[in-house]
This record gives structure tokens, C-alpha cells and sequence, in this order.
């Protein structure tokens, strides 16, 4: 698991060094001011505190000093999440908790466990997860919008617009000049044109990712929970097409004439009564910004830390 993290940081440091090594030369430039030489380490830096502290700070651990401050945060909603006991940890497993295998605990809130972190995502970590994902989003943009504004101003100086137009010969318009000037760009800063490419692309898939995860948080709802209910939404399809397949091979037309709807169709699961039916509701979502709130401010992982640090004293 720890290679996750080495090739995170590989390619956070490879990325660095990379723009650091061939364009900081570049800074100041005729589009860029000198203050980027300095802001560029400082949110590199932040990024990875904020990926450490995903990395070591407790995701909601709960075991059996832990597990009555858990217990009354969220109620059961009897479909999800019923009273049972962990087989593992002996203990009464709190609504919305799960045991990681990989992680040999329970957790509270359990949403996934996340091999780049080599640390579960829950109820302690997860406004640190979002953080560490929007804030290299954000970290993507800057560098690629740094890179773009050395090479503007780079085309700019050395008047490579109007030596493509001259070498043209003719008016000419955006869609004549770009690919030449990708070209040129290719040619003599081929290391910042695939840098800004490959920073855009890491942007994009972050940013799905983020995108994602808020909207997990929008409707107060987790990775754990959405699959959850996926494959209940399965196992109930598959049992009413095998109801109906039992329905349709039944011999006698008067056990026939009983397994038909009111509306007279044997295959009619809206007035079939026997169909098994699965309502998805959400008992957790209390509204967007009480959901949000939650997040920022988990009640279960903070009774849990007074409760041990009382026992400390």
C-alpha cells in the first residue's frame, strides 16, 4: 500500500521539480509576475500537508472505548443498517459504520478505503479527503495557467505570430496561425506544452472525482452506502423477473387466473402484489447545508476523542 503513496509523491515532486527545473528561469516574463517564483512552492507544499493529514489522521475508529459515542449518532434505518455485532471487533456496529479488512477496524461513516492514503475515508478524515481533492484541482489549473503564460509571453517577444504571417504571405486567420504556433511551441518548449497537457488531464479526472464526492455529501449519503444500495436494486430485479418467470410457467388456468393483476396481465408488476418492491430513502439527508455542516463538524469523531483523552486524565 505504501507504494500508492511513493508514487503520489513522485509524481507531486516529479511534476515540481519538472516545472521548477525548466521554466522557473522563465519568471518574471511579459505575462507572469515575480511573485509566482514563490507562490508555486508554497501551494505545493500545502497540498501535501493536506495529503499527509488525510494520510495519519484517524478516519473514525471505533472499538469498544470508542463505540458508545458512535452508537447514537445515526439512527438504524433498518434497510441499510440493522443492530449487529462486528464478528471481528465484538462490538455493537454503529449505524453507517463498516469494517475495513484491509484496515482491521471499524469505522464510523465508513465511505472507502483509499490506497493512494493507505488510510479509510470516514467520519474523521473525510472534510481533509475533499480538501486534499479540490485543492489540487485548483493546484492543476495554477501550474498549467503558469506554463500558458510563459509560453504567451515567450511567442509574444520573439514575434512568432507575425513571422507565421509573414511566411504565410496572405491575411491570415486564427485557424492558419495556431497549429504553426503549436508547432514552434513543440519544437523549442516541448517540456512545458506536454507538462501543461498532462496537468490538464490529472485536473479532469480530479475533478470528476470531487464532483462525486460532493454530491455524495449534497444528499448525506457515502461510496459504502451507494453500493449498498445498488446491489439491493439488483437482488430485487432479479428476484421479480424470477417471480414472473415462475408466474408465466404456472399449468392451470385457474391458479392462472390468481396470479394475474387487477389489470389482467400476468407480467404486470405495477399491480402484482407478490413483485418484492425496494424504495430508496435516505434517512440522513437533513438538507444541503446541514449536510455540509456535518461533514466540517463530525459529532461521533469528536465525542469519541473527549471520551478518550477523559479516560487519559
Amino acid at each position: 500500500m505504501y507504494n500508492y503513496k511513493l508514487f503520489y509523491l513522485s509524481i507531486l515532486g516529479g511534476c515540481y521539480f519538472t516545472l521548477t527545473w525548466t521554466s522557473l528561469q522563465y519568471i518574471p516574463g511579459l505575462y507572469i509576475s515575480f511573485y509566482h517564483r514563490y507562490t508555486g512552492p508554497v501551494a505545493a507544499c500545502f497540498g501535501l500537508c493536506l495529503f499527509l493529514l488525510t494520510s495519519f489522521t484517524d478516519s473514525g475508529t471505533i472499538d469498544k472505548s470508542t463505540v458508545q459515542s458512535h452508537l447514537g449518532v445515526y439512527p438504524f434505518d433498518g434497510v441499510l443498517y440493522e443492530e449487529k455485532t462486528c464478528s471481528t471487533c465484538k462490538i455493537i456496529r454503529p449505524a453507517r459504520s463498516k469494517h475495513c479488512s484491509i484496515c482491521n477496524k471499524c469505522v464510523a461513516r465508513f465511505d472507502h478505503h483509499c490506497a493512494w492514503m493507505n488510510n479509510c475515508i470516514g467520519e474523521g478524515n473525510l472534510r481533509y479527503f475533499l480538501s486534499f481533492l479540490g485543492w489540487h484541482v485548483l493546484l492543476c489549473w495554477y501550474g498549467a495557467w503558469v506554463l500558458v503564460m510563459i509560453l504567451a509571453g515567450h511567442v509574444e517577444e520573439r514575434n512568432v505570430i507575425r513571422a507565421i504571417r509573414w511566411y504565410i504571405g496572405r491575411p491570415a486567420t486564427f485557424h492558419d496561425i495556431y497549429p504553426h504556433v503549436f508547432q514552434w511551441l513543440l519544437a523549442y518548449y516541448s517540456t512545458q506544452v506536454m507538462l501543461v497537457i498532462f496537468l490538464l488531464v490529472i485536473s479532469l479526472l480530479l475533478m470528476g472525482f470531487f464532483g462525486y464526492h460532493l454530491s455524495l455529501v449534497a444528499y448525506n449519503t457515502t461510496t459504502n452506502e451507494t453500493y449498498k444500495w445498488d446491489r439491493l436494486k439488483r437482488y430485487a430485479e432479479v428476484e421479480a423477473t424470477k417471480q414472473a418467470s415462475e408466474a408465466k410457467d404456472i399449468p392451470s388456468a385457474e391458479q392462472r387466473q390468481q396470479s394475474q393483476g387487477k389489470c389482467g396481465w400476468l407480467r404486470c408488476m405495477s399491480c402484482w402484489g407478490s413483485a418484492p418492491k425496494l424504495e430508496e430513502r435516505n434517512i440522513y439527508d437533513r438538507g444541503i447545508w446541514k449536510n455540509v455542516f456535518e461533514v466540517l463538524n463530525p459529532q461521533g469523531f469528536k465525542r469519541s476523542v473527549r471520551r478518550v483523552v477523559k479516560k487519559k486524565q
